[in-house]
This record gives C-alpha cells, sequence and structure tokens, in this order.
C-alpha cells in the first residue's frame, strides 16, 4: 500500500490548531462547550483505568501518555492522539473521548468497525491513511463524522 503523507502527526495538529482556533473560538460545533468544562464527568477518569476491547489501543494510550505523565494523565488530557500502524482492529472503548479528541491518526491500522467515534463532537481532523476501507465503509465514515476533515480518503482506490 502507497504511503499518501510524509508530514508528521505533530506538524498536522499544528495545522489544524491555526486552522480550526478561529472557528472554534466562534462556536463551530453545535454540540456543546470547547473547551469542555472542567468539571465534564468524564473528564477526571484516569487513562490507566480504562477498558478497551482491543489492547493495541490502550497500550498506544498509555503510550502517547507516557510523554509526559503529569501532563497527559486523564481522559480530559487527551486532545490529539497518534496510534498509527499500531496493529489496532477495534475502537470500542474510544467512546469515552467524544467530548475532548480533536485530532486523531489512526492511518495503517485494521479497523473494520468507526462506529465507537461517530459520535465524537469537536473531531476537527482524522488521519486514516493506509488503512484498507470498501467504499461503502468509506462513505459510513464520511457521513457519520460531517464536522471532520478526514485526511486519506481516497476514493479512487478504496475496495469495491
Amino acid at each position: 500500500m502507497m504511503k499518501l503523507s510524509t508530514v508528521s502527526f505533530a506538524v498536522r495538529c499544528a495545522i489544524l490548531a491555526f486552522v480550526m482556533t478561529p472557528l472554534v473560538a466562534v462556536g463551530l460545533s453545535s454540540e456543546g462547550t470547547w473547551p469542555p468544562p472542567a468539571d465534564h464527568p468524564l473528564g477526571d477518569i484516569l487513562l490507566k483505568d480504562l477498558d478497551f476491547k482491543d489492547p493495541a489501543l490502550k497500550d498506544c494510550l498509555l503510550d502517547w501518555a507516557s510523554r509526559d505523565i503529569t501532563q497527559y494523565s486523564r481522559v480530559k488530557d487527551v486532545r490529539e492522539l497518534s496510534c498509527s500502524g499500531k496493529g489496532i482492529t477495534s475502537l470500542e472503548g474510544m467512546e469515552v473521548f467524544d467530548d475532548f479528541i480533536i485530532a486523531l491518526d489512526l492511518g495503517d491500522n485494521d479497523i473494520k468497525d468507526w462506529s465507537p467515534i461517530y459520535g465524537f463532537h469537536h473531531l476537527g481532523s482524522l488521519w486514516i491513511f493506509d488503512t484498507e476501507m470498501t467504499c461503502d465503509q468509506l462513505e459510513e465514515l464520511r457521513n457519520n463524522i460531517q464536522r471532520s476533515w478526514i485526511a486519506g480518503m481516497n476514493w479512487d482506490l478504496c475496495t469495491r
């Protein structure tokens, strides 16, 4: 499979922040406020206490959080997450992040069911490079994440 991007996730997040910050400031989302309130009921859940169907997803999250455990230890701390090429097959359990994540890289994984992220209210960008999907899966993803920019969507390369 061809790599569609060599731009690092950090650079992509910086670009997203530059583009999205003014939009969020004027109320881009109709689904609540940004940032979520400090007393959000899910915000203080510790990342290590989360339960995911796929251990590879939890491993990626904890690896990401280990960058600075004092800064990234709770659900409310997760604004962006890069889990590209981590062998993830299920997103079940990601629903807890629906009010927090604004940028998500899930490219180069074997995910078949994207529904756990359909309700993400503030997801501004989703990277799915090197992810094999049928055209129906791609269209369902696009229809259910309407406020997001989805990078890696290539209608010419989806399998029929």
